[in-house]
């Protein structure tokens, strides 16, 4: 019987330090349709899904739209829902993990180019080098 505190995750996550996420939740909540958040340090990353904290309150399910920038330059849009949140390390701080939605050709699904990109991050992890203007984008 597994632990009630066991990954049950089946794609590995990737730590890539310098990569920030900006945020912008989406559906009927007060804050829709406002602009991205300010930049946020991105925990860890897979071709399924994200983690980062974030000051709002949010719930299961809620619709979600990340940008994410990585270190090598490479930028991608996404859409996705949030899965989990826990409280984080700071006041009000809440560290959540966001599903992507599905990927494809059509507009309602994200880009089939922004999967093909996540399925190179842990062959490319070691490789990425931050640039000056990443660097200032976390600050």
């Amino acid at each position: 019987m597994p632990k009630k505190d066991q990954d049950k995750r089946t794609v590995q996550r990737i730590e890539l330090p310098e990569t920030s996420v900006q945020y912008k939740l989406s559906g009927n909540k007060l804050n829709s349709f406002k602009n991205y958040s300010e930049s946020h340090k991105l925990n860890n990353i897979s071709k399924s899904g994200v983690s980062f904290d974030l000051i709002e309150n949010v719930s299961y399910g809620d619709p979600i739209e990340l940008k994410i920038v990585f270190p090598d330059g490479n930028k991608v849009q996404l859409r996705g829902k949030i899965r989990w949140s826990k409280i984080g390390d700071g006041y009000a701080v809440k560290t959540v993990g966001v599903l992507f939605n599905a990927f494809g050709n059509q507009k309602k699904y994200n880009p089939i180019q922004a999967l093909e990109y996540l399925r190179t991050l842990k062959d490319n992890a070691s490789e990425m080098k931050s640039t000056p203007d990443q660097k200032d984008q976390l600050n």
